[in-house]
């Protein structure tokens, strides 16, 4: 038998080894596709907005599951499910079968995400959820930024299809933590004591109207933050080959905006000033589509590298907003955490898919991505103004 923070700790190791794993197959799996088959582009794009299409409604169903049958029978799910599509992934050669190993892939990926997430909460009182989704935030973006810094490096070294075997071996040992877990709290999380919940000491932020016109509006500004960052990802492998980087190069310096949004997060976790403040969600949501633009159409390293500061830290807070605004606002945790990896998937489907479109109506325009994201983007800025005079903060 293990306390509550012994179990946290293993909630955080298997989110760390999630984070790398899923990072390492996902953000080179497109230089992989430029190597071995050619995509440009257009072509990435398109790969990326199937991951998000499944993802959507993926993530909702994962959500459900974890929320009915149980966290750890939705993670071994999950993991086994990502293990198989990416043993079958080492030996397959085509595009097709590229797509349906991802599809798979990310079908077992959406079982884990709102099961961790829930698990982070699970237990917690006022005090401590804060403390919770801080750690958890940090932990993931940590693995993401690693692997992604990293990943290079083990493309030169270990070989482009080091994507699939790798992350077979960091899930296998997930599998193992899950099993271990499994034995030693037989009736699950209710094993577990919860943490008092003293009333007394904890001072409601906002009233519920509040609370929930914050959620709302954070589940609008994050699939719209993610409209970017999943254009931009599909796209690095070209931005490395016109700045003459190679992949080890072009992992170490495109990595700089997930360590940005990694230190984003451990400030927004210590500081908690900007809690139902529509002043910095709004300020960080224009400021990160003006850098999305600046990382795409400049050459200049350092100016490059400034904007991948400015993108990450904005992303940070947006992303941030949404996880605390849902989870503060919720009681069936893993189930909401499948509405939040849902919200952000729109925005994993909607940010390639309107790249790709952009580029097969206007093939001349090389630009023709940026600018149709930035056009979404700027209609996400509206919409967010919209909402704001209804849910002004109280106190």
């Amino acid at each position: 038998m293990i306390n509550l923070r012994q179990f946290k700790f293993w909630v955080f190791t298997l989110e760390g080894l999630n984070a790398l794993a899923s990072a390492y197959f996902f953000n080179y799996v497109f230089f992989f596709l430029q190597k071995h088959h050619g995509f440009g582009p257009y072509d990435n794009l398109r790969f990326g907005a199937l991951n998000g299409f499944l993802f959507v409604f993926s993530s909702l169903y994962g959500g459900k599951y974890a929320q009915r049958h149980g966290y750890f029978s939705a993670l071994r799910l999950g993991f086994i499910l990502m293990i198989l599509a990416l043993a079958f992934g080492y030996f397959v050669s085509t595009v097709l079968g590229l797509c349906i190993i991802l599809s798979v892939w990310t079908f077992g990926m959406c079982f884990t995400w709102p099961a961790l997430e829930g698990m982070a909460c699970e237990k917690e009182n006022h005090a401590s959820l804060p403390k919770m989704l801080a750690i958890y935030n940090i932990v993931w973006a940590g693995g993401g930024a690693i692997a992604y810094f990293s990943g290079g490096w083990a493309q030169l070294h270990l070989g482009s299809k080091s994507i699939f075997w790798v992350p077979v071996i960091l899930h296998g040992i997930q599998l193992v933590i899950v099993s271990s877990l499994r034995r030693r709290l037989p009736r699950g999380v209710a094993s577990l004591a919860a943490l008092p919940n003293d009333d007394a000491e904890h001072i409601q932020e906002a009233s519920p109207k509040v609370t929930q016109g914050f959620q709302t509006l954070a589940w609008v500004a994050n699939p719209f933050a993610y409209i970017a960052q999943s254009a931009i990802v599909p796209l690095i492998p070209e931005l490395a080959q016109r700045l003459h980087l190679s992949a080890a190069a072009a992992g170490v310096f495109c990595s700089i905006w997930l360590f940005a949004r990694l230190f984003s997060f451990v400030i927004l976790g210590l500081w908690t000033g900007w809690h139902y403040r529509f002043g910095w969600l709004i300020s960080c949501y224009l400021l990160l589509g003006a850098a999305f633009c600046g990382i795409l159409l400049f050459t200049n390293l350092w100016w490059l590298a400034f904007l991948q500061i400015i993108f990450g830290l904005c992303v940070g807070l947006v992303y941030y907003s949404s996880l605390y605004y849902s989870m503060n606002a919720s009681q069936t945790l893993s189930e909401h955490g499948g509405m939040h990896e849902a919200a952000l998937g729109v925005g994993l489907f909607a940010g390639p898919a309107i790249g790709a479109s952009a580029l097969w109506l206007v093939p001349g325009q090389p630009h023709g991505a940026v600018y149709a994201v930035a056009v979404t983007l700027l209609c996400g800025g509206v919409a967010l103004v919209k909402l704001k005079p209804k849910i002004t903060r109280t106190n």
